[in-house]
């Protein structure tokens, strides 16, 4: 984490690099992580509508991961 409690997956997600996101999905990243605004990697991909990101991580989600 960085001083702003952001993991890899959190800036990836705002970022939109997806092959990024399912990297470290595949890495056994947790979607559950959140940032010291309390945003997660979902959250934060859908505040700037990084759309594929929404959907890898909605079903890595679903997935329970």
């Amino acid at each position: 984490k960085s001083k702003l409690d952001c993991t890899a997956l959190l800036f990836a997600s705002r970022y939109g690099h997806i092959e990024v996101v399912k990297a470290l999905l595949e890495a056994g990243a947790s979607t559950g992580i959140r940032n010291y605004q309390k945003e997660t990697a979902k959250s934060l991909a859908l505040h700037y509508n990084m759309w594929m990101c929404v959907n890898v991580l909605h079903e890595a989600e679903q997935r329970g991961q």
